[in-house]
């Protein structure tokens, strides 16, 4: 999970564009071969400190591994390579 502060945008901004960059450290993970990276938006407030599978912090996650819609990024795990990055377009508006 990742979270962000936007508390730095100015009221009144418009956000033109958004991109998630995730740094590949290791792909060489053979228990990953097979699996998918799934952006997903979270759809309940939740607190860094607290979350868990079952718990989103003040709470529980209305199902088991978080509150969350409809992919918007999928890349399969045997695509990457180390050392690089991964980009993820975020819709806006």
């Amino acid at each position: 999970m990742v979270k962000f502060n936007l508390a730095h945008i100015p009221a009144g901004s418009t956000v033109t564009s958004a991109e998630l960059r995730l740094y590949v450290l290791n792909a060489a993970l053979r228990d990953l071969a097979s699996a998918n990276i799934n952006v997903h938006p979270i759809s309940q407030d939740w607190q860094e400190a607290a979350v868990t599978w079952t718990q989103r912090g003040g709470g529980n996650w209305s199902s088991s591994g978080g509150s969350y819609g409809s992919s918007i990024g999928s890349v399969a795990f045997s695509s990457l390579s180390s050392g690089s990055w991964q980009s993820f377009t975020i819709p806006v508006g």
